[in-house]
């Protein structure tokens, strides 16, 4: 590969990744306002209703695999 094509390839891949100083763009409305209407039950969601969400959240790229694995192993004691 010659000094123009890894250069040319450099700068694409600086296009392509967010700089480190950057932050990451603020979702337009936090999950929890976009989230389904609270289940009808009263009192604290069950371990079956946060995995439920926390699947619609993964599902919608609001939560990374990384982040739902994390999330579901803290109530199932994993």
């Amino acid at each position: 590969m010659n000094r123009t094509q890894e250069q040319a390839i450099a700068d694409l891949q600086g296009r392509q990744q967010p700089s480190a100083a950057a932050p990451p763009p603020a979702p337009s409305t936090p999950p929890a306002q976009a989230a389904a209407p609270a289940p009808a039950s009263v009192g604290a969601p069950t371990v079956t209703d946060q995995l439920v969400r926390w699947g619609e959240l993964a599902g919608e790229g609001l939560l990374t695999p990384e982040a739902f694995a994390a999330a579901k192993a803290e109530p199932l004691g994993v």
